[in-house]
C-alpha cells in the first residue's frame, strides 16, 4: 500500500504542480482563474490516500492536510487551513472562498501599510517578525481569534498602549 500512496502522490505532483503559483507571484496578484486552479489542486490533494490503519481503513490527506501541504509547498502565497478556521465542508469551493478572503485581507493590509509608509518587509520588521509572510500572519491571527477565542484589543486600548511607549 505504501507504494500505491507514493505513486498517487507522484501522480498528483505531476498533474497539479503547474496549478500552484511560482514563488515570486503573491496571493494578492492571483486572478480568479489562477485561484481556481489552486483550488483544483487542493481538491485533488485532499482525496489522496495518506495511510492505511491497522484495521485496513484507508485514510485520506483530508482538508487540513491538503491545506497544510499547499502551505508547505507555497509558504509565500498559500495560508494553512485548520479545522476551527474552516467554514463549510472543506471542499474545493470553501477553500477557494478562504483564499479569496485571505487575498482581500492582504489587499486591505497593503492599503493600510501604504498609508503608513510601509512595505511588507518594513511591516514585518516593525512587528519584530522578519521574513514572515502576510498569509502566515493572517493564519496566526485566525488561530488566536477563532481557534483560541482571543479577543484582540480595541483601537482605544492600542492607542493607550502606544501612548505609554511615547512617554
Amino acid at each position: 500500500m505504501a507504494r500505491n500512496i507514493q505513486r498517487h502522490s507522484a501522480r498528483w505532483s505531476t498533474e497539479y504542480s503547474d496549478h500552484l503559483p511560482p514563488a515570486h507571484e503573491p496571493l494578492e496578484a492571483l486572478d480568479d482563474e489562477r485561484l481556481g486552479r489552486v483550488a483544483d489542486a487542493y481538491e485533488a490533494l485532499r482525496f489522496l490516500s495518506a495511510s492505511v490503519r491497522k484495521d485496513g481503513v484507508r485514510m485520506t490527506v483530508g482538508p487540513t492536510g491538503a491545506g497544510k501541504i499547499l502551505f508547505a509547498l507555497c509558504p509565500q502565497q498559500l495560508p494553512p487551513w485548520d479545522d476551527p478556521i474552516r467554514k463549510g465542508k472543506g471542499d474545493r469551493d470553501s477553500y477557494l472562498q478562504y483564499l479569496l478572503a485571505v487575498q482581500n485581507t492582504i489587499r486591505r493590509l497593503h492599503l493600510q501599510m501604504e498609508s503608513a509608509g510601509l512595505d511588507e518587509p518594513g511591516f514585518s520588521a516593525l512587528i519584530s517578525r522578519p521574513n514572515v509572510t502576510l498569509p502566515k500572519l493572517i493564519d496566526e491571527y485566525l488561530w488566536m481569534t477563532v481557534t483560541r477565542c482571543f479577543e484582540p484589543p480595541s483601537k482605544v486600548a492600542l492607542q493607550r498602549w502606544a501612548s505609554w511607549k511615547a512617554e
